[in-house]
């Protein structure tokens, strides 16, 4: 279920044309990623396996011999964070935290997953966030169980508030002793703008109510009035919203 943790007083618009980068990693050969690489238009980075520790390479790996028939999954690779075969077994790594930005607002974003059902991490809490800056807007989650399957399926979607990047990441602590990980791929992450940003107030029209709505949201601090993504209110969000209004919707 889906929580959201921030609005303005009047929700946004959701009628102008969608502009959505997704990504299933499916245009590279099997193997390692790099530490941040970039696929379908969104750029993945910080990839923890074990919290506190530095980041490794992501990796690409053909899943066909292991998904191949599950409506989720698209054929032929799954990503994970940081193991590749060259033959089509899919690989559940084990995954505590990515993060991932279009480098620019969105307001949907979606990720499909599987995960292993074993009882280490029985009990970790698993979550896909929206970011501005280091606050959390928006949030998804489910609580991870063990199961008689080798492994389960799970889709992880957030909608409805803007933020600027999204992160996987994992908390808890599991029956054995293990902590804030499990062993998991992903595939089809989407980013998206549904929303008609410079229509602030959300009544389907661009006037001055929509100024009026932005400048109490920046007096506030509200974190949606950061329109330009930096993680600061300043000048360049009214400059980042003008150009919006400006521009037009759709």
């Amino acid at each position: 279920m889906c929580t959201r943790l921030a609005a303005v007083a009047v929700p946004l618009a959701l009628a102008s044309i969608a502009l959505a980068d997704e990504t299933g990693f499916d245009e590279f050969d099997p193997g390692f990623l790099g530490t941040t690489f970039e696929s379908g238009g969104i750029t993945f980075s910080d990839n923890l396996q074990f919290r506190g520790e530095a980041p490794l390479q992501f990796a690409a790996t053909n899943s066909t011999g292991t998904f191949t028939g599950d409506p989720a999954f698209s054929p032929e690779n799954t990503m994970n964070s940081g193991l590749w075969t060259t033959g089509t077994g899919a690989w559940l790594v084990r995954s505590h935290q990515w993060i991932a930005t279009t480098g620019e607002m969105a307001d949907h974003a979606s990720v499909e997953l599987w995960y292993n059902s074993g009882a280490d991490w029985d009990g970790i809490h698993v979550y896909l966030e929206g970011l501005v800056g280091d606050n959390v807007v928006v949030f998804d989650s489910f609580i991870h169980r063990q199961t008689a399957p080798k492994y389960e399926h799970a889709r992880l979607e957030i909608s409805g508030v803007p933020f600027e990047r999204i992160r996987f990441i994992c908390r808890g602590v599991g029956p054995t002793g293990d902590r804030d990980g499990i062993l998991a791929c992903f595939d089809n992450v989407v980013i998206e703008m549904t929303a008609c940003a410079a229509d602030f107030d959300g009544d389907g029209e661009l006037t001055i109510f929509d100024f009026l709505a932005f400048q109490n949201a920046f007096d506030a601090g509200d974190p949606l009035a950061d329109f330009d993504g930096d993680g600061e209110l300043t000048i360049f969000d009214f400059l980042a919203f003008q150009n919006a209004f400006d521009a037009g919707c759709e």
